[in-house]
Formats: structure tokens, C-alpha cells, sequence
């Protein structure tokens, strides 16, 4: 019975990822359809929908890597077992609803410019592995306060505003997500034309985003413990 309830909930871990993998699609096309209207506003304006992906996983309690990875150092080997299966997921519901996005025809030329400009490549276009692995270090700073915040408070007010300015503020400045890439990156078709320039800055992006949580995490519990003394 005990074997049967850790399949459930390793299955459960994953179809959780697939939706969290779903739903920052969604607000990464959200984002997108803001600013293929060219208007300035509008980008600042799409950094801010995004978060409704965001929130979308924290309410509904979905399973993102991002959001996760950095409570690993306070658990064991089964968490890290989880949160690769819940990483899979989040592949599968990213790269899938990019897909289906990329299907409708819809501001592909908006989804290729913003795509182009996350792979790794040496052209006129691209990031170096370097600014990738900076930019998404930064972005799970981002996102594990966001999360953490959203967890441990107990006002509604400060919850969706926190988690909107860290979900805002890392789009808005280009910082890069794995799991919207994931997304960016199918909607585009880069996958058919740039596939291994994009698997690049996949993994560069999961290491810098875990790297971040991790560190951001260690700080946090430094800092609750201090104040504990």
C-alpha cells in the first residue's frame, strides 16, 4: 500500500507539473500578445499579466520547478526525485501549449523576435551562455519570493502584490525563466530550426535558475534565524 500511495503521488507530481508547465505558457503568451501592439506601455503592461501564470500555480497549488527547487536543501532524496518528475511535466505543459499556440498562427513574428533573443548563438541575434546563466540566476530571486511570500503570508494584498512585482519585474527586464523558455521556444518553432542552440539555453537557464532559488533560500533561512536569536 505504502509503494502505491509514492506512485500516486509521483503521478500527481507530474500531471501538477504539466499544468504549472501550462499555465506560465499562458502567461507568457499573455505577455506576448501585449507586446506584439508595439506600444511601450505595453511591454510593462505585458511583465504584469504574466503574473497571472504565476499566481495561477500558487493558488491552484501546481507543481513548478522554479518555484520548488529551492526547498531542496531542507528535504531528501525523494524531493529531488519529485522535482524532476515535476520538471518533465512542466516540459511537457510548457512546450505543449506553445504548440498549440504556434497553431493558431497567432503573433508568430512577436514570439520568433522575443525567442531568437534566448537561444545561445553567435550571430546577430542570441545571448551568450554567460548572460543566460546571470539573467537567470536573477529571475529565480524573483520567483522563490515570490512564492516563499505567497506561502508564508497570511494577507491577501501582500501575497498578489509581491508576486507581481517579482513576476513583472523579471519579465520586464529580460531575465530568463526555463520553464517560459520552454514555452517561447515552442510557440516560435525554434525547437525545429534551432533545436540544440535551444536545449542549450534550457539547461544553462535550469542551472542558473536553480543556482538562484538556492541561494536565495539559504539567505531567507540565515536571516529567519538571526532573528530567532
Amino acid at each position: 500500500m505504502k509503494a502505491l500511495t509514492t506512485k500516486n503521488k509521483y503521478l500527481d507530481n507530474f500531471l501538477l507539473g504539466i499544468l504549472a508547465g501550462a499555465a506560465i505558457g499562458l502567461g507568457g503568451f499573455l505577455n506576448l500578445l501585449l507586446v506584439s501592439t508595439g506600444y511601450e506601455v505595453c511591454r510593462y503592461l505585458g511583465g504584469i499579466v504574466f503574473s497571472i501564470g504565476l499566481f495561477t500555480v500558487c493558488f491552484f497549488g501546481l507543481h513548478l520547478y522554479t518555484g520548488k527547487v529551492g526547498y531542496v536543501m531542507e528535504n531528501n532524496r525523494k524531493y529531488a526525485l519529485s522535482l524532476l518528475i515535476m520538471y518533465i511535466g512542466n516540459v511537457i505543459g510548457a512546450v505543449g501549449f506553445g504548440y498549440l499556440m504556434y497553431l493558431t498562427g497567432a503573433i508568430k513574428e512577436t514570439a520568433l523576435t522575443v525567442a531568437l533573443n534566448k537561444i545561445v548563438y553567435d550571430g546577430e541575434f542570441g545571448a551568450s551562455p554567460l548572460k543566460i546563466l546571470i539573467y537567470s540566476f536573477f529571475c529565480c530571486i524573483m520567483v522563490f519570493l515570490a512564492v516563499d511570500v505567497y506561502k508564508k503570508s497570511n494577507n491577501w494584498i501582500i501575497k498578489i502584490a509581491n508576486l507581481v512585482v517579482c513576476v513583472a519585474l523579471f519579465v520586464i527586464t529580460g531575465m530568463e525563466h526555463c520553464v517560459a523558455n520552454m514555452f517561447y521556444f515552442a510557440f516560435a518553432n525554434v525547437y525545429a530550426t534551432h533545436f540544440l542552440h535551444a536545449f542549450l539555453a534550457l539547461l544553462i537557464a535550469t542551472a542558473g535558475n536553480s543556482l538562484g532559488a538556492i541561494a536565495t533560500y539559504l539567505v531567507v533561512r540565515e536571516v529567519n534565524r538571526k532573528k530567532v536569536e
